[in-house]
């Protein structure tokens, strides 16, 4: 399979064992905060104010196969698409049902989706950012235990532009060393920025390094997205029936934090799923963050596009995306179900397949 274990090999392997021929369902948790329309944060949209559309697109292209609430698709400043092109295409290629829940989106998307009551997200630079974290995260457990149900077990991805930032915030807030370790869609990482806008709002709400290390809740409330209340509840709640995999980059390492410091128990049936860009990432630090406080093993989708048909497929291997809407999460557990049917060059054949029709190239 075509996989790169990044951290402990043993509890890795058991995890991709156990998933191994299973047939999962995909989440993918959308949200909105004003964090992402910082100038300089995120490439997760033409432009910062189209970052209230990124998430409902990315759904609905998942879903529809094309977007209803913009022309086109996602694209970054420079063009490349979103991650959820390789998303729906792993999806599709494997067979996997998939199922989308608002956390707080600005824009709902034009299609079905799970509503749980959540609002999207404020600037984090005002320290109150998040309303309502506690109910959304125990609506999200209710809902996790039972679609856990339905399916051998759970892949849970994410789309929120901004969100490395927020992941920052949080890490921060719960005491964990994270400056210069999260990730980011862009090739030059704006550490400086994500810690001086994280320095603004741990000091507007009144709180420092590790000041809220035994209250989660607060972290999220005062300098989180609303995407992380929904999301640590459908992983509490899914892992209570089966294993969980976790589809996203070094933001699930705040959810992994805010878990742990919840319902620790719930780590033993969790492993983090993300690409090779983000794993091998030398701009940030996965691995350095989860192993502070947890052992979740992290696996990531041997995804090269080095050789792509188009311009636009080959700038991820430059560093630009990298991670996002599930895709390496997504991308493992289609191998994981269909063995070797599906193999990363048969991806990438089917992303290019994907890639040359909503790009209109004939």
């Amino acid at each position: 399979m075509d996989v790169l274990i990044a951290n402990n090999e043993l509890k890795a392997k058991a995890f991709m064992d156990e998933i191994e021929a299973k047939n999962p369902l995909f989440i993918c948790t959308i949200a909105t905060t004003e964090t992402g329309k910082i100038p300089g944060l995120s490439a997760a949209g033409a432009n910062p104010d189209f970052t209230d559309f990124t998430p409902p697109a990315d759904a609905e292209l998942l879903l529809l196969g094309k977007c209803k609430s913009i022309q086109g698709v996602p694209i970054t400043p420079d063009g490349i698409p979103t991650p959820a092109l390789i998303t729906t295409s792993a999806l599709h290629l494997s067979d996997i049902p998939m199922l989308v829940v608002n956390g707080g989106v600005k824009v709902k998307p034009q299609i079905p989706y799970v509503e749980l009551g959540g609002n999207s997200g404020r600037d984090i630079r005002s320290g109150n950012s998040v309303d309502n974290v506690e109910e959304v995260i125990e609506r999200a457990k209710i809902l996790g235990e039972q679609l856990a149900k339905t399916a051998d077990y759970l892949v849970i991805g994410e789309s929120i532009p901004g969100g490395t930032t927020t992941a920052l915030g949080v890490l921060t807030a719960l005491g964990i060393k994270a400056q210069g370790k999260v990730s980011s869609t862009l090739p030059e990482n704006p550490h400086n920025l994500k810690a001086k806008v994280v320095e603004m709002g741990l000091k507007a709400a009144g709180e420092k390094f590790g000041s809220l290390k035994r209250n989660p809740i607060k972290a999220i409330s005062c300098i989180g997205d609303p995407m992380m209340a929904a999301l640590a509840g459908l992983v509490i709640g899914g892992a209570k029936q089966g294993p969980v995999l976790m589809a996203g980059g070094t933001q699930m390492t705040a959810i992994l934090a805010v878990i742990n410091a919840l319902n620790p128990e719930s780590l033993c049936n969790v492993a983090v799923g993300t690409t090779r860009w983000v794993a091998k990432d030398v701009k940030s630090d996965i691995c350095g963050i989860v192993k502070q406080f947890c052992q979740v093993p992290i696996i990531a989708a041997d995804l090269d596009f080095s050789m792509a048909k188009y311009p636009g497929l080959r700038i991820y291997e430059t560093g630009l995306v990298k991670e996002g809407v599930g895709a390496g999460g997504a991308s493992i557990a289609a191998m994981a179900k269909t063995g070797s049917a599906v193999t990363k060059d048969i991806l990438l054949k089917e992303i290019e397949r994907n890639y040359a029709l909503l790009m209109g190239i004939k």
